[in-house]
């Protein structure tokens, strides 16, 4: 089983001068705890998990005197994992599985050479897994 087979396609993305608050909103309102960041000219330049926005807003929120507040402040290029790992669409999903292990994360954007094409998370290795193993 390849990557392509399970990612989600077209993943919904971020810009780096976003505030936090628009990326908690986002991931809340699609249900997922990640999101690419893309700079002005569609090129990955990171990625930005719920983890690390609250991470960031807790540290922050003695500083601006509310996590509210402080997630309008906060920008996702202050929050983001810059030049994060990723994975081709061709690859296995073994391959991915080991990539997030090797790094301790937890989803990879899936690129075909400099497109991002979706992202594979540990949910989806895990749905692919059970589902692979019950046939």
């Amino acid at each position: 089983m390849v990557v392509s087979e399970i990612m989600t396609t077209h993943p919904i993305t971020i810009k780096p001068d976003r505030p936090v608050s628009d990326a908690l909103s986002t991931m809340l309102e699609i249900r997922c705890h990640h999101l690419p960041v893309m700079s002005q000219n569609n090129h990955l330049i990171g990625l930005v998990s719920d983890y690390d926005c609250h991470k960031i807003l807790s540290n922050h929120a003695t500083k601006f005197g509310r996590k509210a507040k402080a997630a309008q402040i906060v920008r996702i290029r202050d929050v983001m994992t810059a030049a994060p790992a990723v994975i081709a669409p061709e690859a296995s999903v073994i391959d991915a599985a080991k990539l997030m292990f090797e790094n301790n994360i937890r989803c990879l954007p899936v690129m075909r050479d400099e497109t991002l094409v979706g992202i594979v998370t540990t949910s989806d290795l895990l749905i692919a897994f059970i589902t692979s193993d019950q046939q």
